[in-house]
């Protein structure tokens, strides 16, 4: 089973994706999760038109 995880910061300047993905690969890891497929986006969550956001809708849905 493959496990999506979708990571989004508002702003590319103030925010950093790495610092979140850190902590989520630590915990798929942990969970013993290894098909593992990354949506990362850094666009305000009000556009929800997001590349990587609509990547996974209709991916995953």
């Amino acid at each position: 089973m493959t496990t999506a995880v979708y990571i989004r910061v508002s702003s590319p300047k103030g925010q950093k994706i790495d610092s979140q993905r850190a902590e989520l690969e630590a915990w798929t890891k942990r969970q013993r999760i290894k098909d593992v497929r990354w949506f990362e986006d850094r666009d305000s969550a009000t556009n929800l038109q997001r590349d990587a956001f609509q990547t996974l809708r209709s991916r995953f849905n």
